[in-house]
């Protein structure tokens, strides 16, 4: 008994002497030439105050999808596909009115690519800042009892739903950090806005946008 707790007593201290060595070996990665990333990015978005989108549209689930290439430690570029559903929203038809009886909603699908550029080298995170562009499909929806002149549709009837495709401009920035080895957190603010095409639709939208990522590095 007394040799077998000793054995005991000295497999515990060399696993205890053994963890401060394991922990000195674990270092997280930092952003790196070559490095290609796969992520996902999930949040909210607020219609801008553009054509007076923000008074009808409502808040937005917003979503995307990207792929990243590393140029350097500071640049990246890339490609990213996703999309904003402004919820229905009920206003007075009538300025001013007290009966919420005109329903709008939106939705933009865009895709595009952009430029990244990190703030700090050769670290395990960084704030950055972006910009890019591409193209969006715009749709628009609106019903009431009397005449209304809808936001972004630039038609005043009791009835709009109309869809135009056109160039899409975003910029923002964020904080991101990694966590593990090949994957990293990011916390994000874009501004996004969607051009009609000035035919179907007759007016642009804009959002405001914060979102949580996750992104796999290879």
């Amino acid at each position: 008994r007394p040799r077998g707790l000793t054995r005991a007593l000295v497999a515990a201290l060399a696993a205890a002497l053994a963890a401060p060595a394991a922990a000195e070996n674990f270092v997280l990665p930092s952003f790196k030439e070559g490095d290609l990333g796969l992520g996902f990015h999930l949040g909210l978005a607020l219609p801008l105050g553009t054509s007076g989108f923000s008074e009808r549209a409502g808040r937005a689930p917003s979503f995307s999808f990207r792929l990243t290439h590393w140029s350097n430690s500071w640049v990246a570029w890339g490609g990213e596909l996703g999309a904003e559903a402004f919820l229905a929203r009920k206003t007075a038809s009538v300025p001013g009115g007290m009966t919420a009886d005109a329903s709008y909603s939106a939705s933009a699908f865009f895709t595009g690519l952009f430029g990244r550029v990190n703030l700090l080298e050769s670290s395990s995170w960084s704030p950055y800042i972006l910009a890019g562009g591409g193209l969006s499909r715009l749709s628009v929806k609106g019903t009431a009892p009397t005449p209304v002149c809808w936001p972004v549709s630039g038609a005043c009837a009791a009835v709009v739903n109309g869809s135009s495709t056109g160039p899409y401009f975003t910029g923002g920035g964020g904080l991101e950090f990694f966590f593990l080895r090949g994957m990293s957190l990011a916390l994000e603010g874009r501004f996004r806005q969607y051009r009609s095409d000035h035919k179907v639709l007759a007016g642009d939208a804009e959002s405001l946008s914060v979102t949580l990522g996750t992104t796999f590095v290879f």
